[in-house]
């Protein structure tokens, strides 16, 4: 419990895409070809809504990523967020599919984001943090070891 990451702070007014297609399960390097669908400028600010663009944090990327995205509707790439697919209730062409995201932990702190462990301790993690060790802090019963990170 003490290595597993339970909340992370986000950015409220996050810009992101949601593609409503069908995903991959392939890990993104970047977000650059994931630049069509539905654009929004509204991710994190519906917190009793439980969609992930809404409530979650993924460690697809390390904190603080400068992780780019575009649309058709906006006249330069921004930092944002992807959602393969938005949750809408069972209307959705995604009813039934699952949603692949990369949603970065975002801070306004210089250089750390603010994260709470599954134990309840609470830590300041680096933006510069290994991106396998950030990725093993989201899994559970992994038997990783961690320090200071």
């Amino acid at each position: 419990m003490s290595n597993t990451l339970g909340f992370s702070e986000v950015l409220a007014y996050m810009p992101n895409i949601g593609n409503d297609a069908a995903a991959t399960d392939t890990i993104p390097t970047s977000l650059a070809g994931f630049t069509s669908g539905s654009y929004s400028t509204t991710g994190h600010t519906e917190w009793v809504d439980g969609k992930i663009h809404e409530t979650g944090f993924t460690t697809v990327f390390t904190p603080n990523a400068k992780t780019m995205i575009s649309s058709s509707t906006i006249p330069a790439p921004v930092v944002g967020d992807y959602i393969s697919c938005k949750e809408r209730g069972t209307s959705s062409t995604c009813a039934g599919r699952p949603t692949y995201a990369a949603v970065t932990a975002r801070s306004y702190h210089t250089g750390i984001v603010q994260v709470m462990l599954m134990d309840g301790s609470c830590r300041a993690v680096s933006e510069n943090i290994d991106l396998n060790t950030w990725r093993s802090l989201s899994t559970r019963a992994g038997g990783e070891v961690f320090g200071e990170f």
